[in-house]
């Protein structure tokens, strides 16, 4: 996973069709926090063809990735 994957995935997730109003440009809001995670569980995991899965993926990357950092 490089960076410029990280970054096209923040930008897909953070596109708004409709201007909403506290949601800035440069920050994720929470879903959008979620849907990101989904898209590296799917490019990391899914799309490389290490799992079949989208649902283990993404649970895989968060119990793996986003909770050892506690």
């Amino acid at each position: 996973m490089t960076s410029g994957k990280i970054d096209t995935y923040f930008v897909a997730a953070n596109y708004e069709e409709v201007e909403q109003e506290g949601n800035d440009d440069n920050a994720l809001c929470r879903f959008e926090f979620l849907e990101m995670m989904v898209r590296i569980a799917k490019g990391k995991y899914v799309d490389s063809g290490y799992m079949g899965d989208l649902a283990v993926a993404t649970d895989t990357l968060i119990t793996k990735h986003v909770l050892q950092m506690e």
